[in-house]
Parts: structure tokens; C-alpha cells; sequence
């Protein structure tokens, strides 16, 4: 039922199924494991799957990567890997490496840094210090991060917290608050909340539509249409 491994597993095809495991290194070309509790420090491999309750891990590195775990997945490293499919309730880790990510929480996602070509990420709350991606689709309840760039970002919530966001394309659809310390930048920027504080925003076409009130420093923009109850700026 229990597996305790104080070393290395190797092997080609890996097949584990038991109530837990516990290994220091797992190194596999094929790797599935079922587990109600996986704990490694890292697991590498062409192709990983693992699901069960709940996973540790400091590295995991792979060409496919599937974790599809009921409770959480804590990965105080990275996370590495061509495609990355995650689902769980809460997701902690340091950084992800990934071409494409698909990245689904019914809870909490918390990760340092997200770098992707493609990101899909759904969870209630969201906090990540820098989200660098080519084409983001983020949703989430309450999203914070310092730092926000793609070509395409697309970001739907409740509230958003940032100090950056950069893209080619740009569109913001909050309920209710979108707070920005710093800069938006984007070629087309389109915006759709109950209320904006922003301190700078650069677009070439900008579009603004507000239930109530906008509050930014400067706006600057060769097209801009702006619709709001109330307007503040410098």
C-alpha cells in the first residue's frame, strides 16, 4: 500500500499505483503514478502523469505533463515542461516553464512565475509576482500580480490588482475593481469594469467602459472612447 523510497527510481516504463509514495528522485520515460499522496523531490520524464489527492514535489521536468490531483499540489521549484496540464484544488509553486499550460484550480493558485506560450489559467484566487506569456486566457475571482505581459492577454474576474500589464492586444473584463499602480500598455486596449485607479495608460486604440468611476494619472491614446460616470485625470 505504501511506497518508501530514500533513493532513486529509474526506469522505463514506470506503472505505480498504492495508497502513497514516497521517493527522493523518479526518472522514468514513461511515468504513471496513482497515489493518494505523492511526495518526490524530483520527477522527470518524456511523459508524466500523476493523479490521486494531493502531490509535493521541488522539480518536475517533462515533454507531457499531467497532474490531476483532487486536493493540492505544492512544487517549491519548477516546473518545467513542452505541455503542462494541471488540475486541483489549490496550486503552490515557484515557477513554471511551459510552450503550453492549462491550469485549472477550484481554489488558490500562487505561483511566482508563469512563462508560456500559451496559458489557460482558471482558479478563484490567483496570485502570481510575473505571468510572461504569448496568448493568456486568465480567469479568476480576485487576481493580483506585479507584472502582466503577452501579445494577446485576455483577462476576465471579479477584481484585479496590478502594477504592469503590457500586451498587443489588451482586454480587461472586471466586475468590479481594476487598481493598476503603474502602466498599461498595449496596441488595443479594451476595458470593462465598475471602476478603474490607474496610474498611466498607453494604447493606440483604447476603449473604456465603466459602470462608475475612472481615476488614472495620464491616458494617452491615438483613438480613445471612454465611457464612465465620473472621470479623473491629470
Amino acid at each position: 500500500n505504501n511506497i518508501n523510497n530514500t533513493g532513486n527510481i529509474l526506469a522505463n516504463n514506470l506503472d505505480i499505483n498504492s495508497k502513497s509514495l514516497n521517493s527522493n528522485r523518479i526518472t522514468a520515460g514513461k511515468a504513471t503514478i496513482n497515489a493518494e499522496d505523492t511526495v518526490s523531490n524530483k520527477i522527470e520524464g518524456n511523459n508524466i502523469n500523476i493523479t490521486g489527492n494531493t502531490l509535493k514535489t521541488n522539480v518536475i521536468e517533462g515533454k507531457d505533463v499531467n497532474l490531476n490531483l483532487n486536493g493540492n499540489i505544492s512544487n517549491t521549484g519548477n516546473i518545467v515542461a513542452g505541455t503542462l496540464n494541471v488540475s486541483a484544488k489549490d496550486f503552490d509553486n515557484k515557477e513554471i516553464v511551459a510552450n503550453n499550460l492549462n491550469l485549472n484550480t477550484s481554489g488558490k493558485i500562487q505561483s511566482n512565475k508563469i512563462n508560456s506560450n500559451t496559458s489557460n489559467i482558471k482558479g478563484q484566487d490567483i496570485i502570481s509576482n510575473e505571468i510572461e506569456t504569448g496568448i493568456l486566457k486568465l480567469q479568476g475571482n480576485d487576481i493580483q500580480s506585479n507584472k502582466i505581459t503577452g501579445n494577446e492577454v485576455e483577462i476576465k474576474g471579479n477584481n484585479l490588482k496590478t502594477n504592469v500589464i503590457e500586451g498587443k492586444n489588451v482586454d480587461l473584463t472586471v466586475n468590479n475593481n481594476i487598481h493598476n499602480t503603474q502602466n498599461i500598455t498595449a496596441g488595443k486596449l479594451k476595458i470593462n469594469s465598475s471602476n478603474l485607479i490607474n496610474n498611466e495608460i498607453n494604447a493606440s486604440e483604447l476603449n473604456i467602459n465603466t459602470g462608475q468611476n475612472i481615476d488614472s494619472n495620464n491616458i494617452r491614446a491615438a483613438k480613445a472612447t471612454i465611457n464612465a460616470t465620473d472621470i479623473k485625470s491629470n
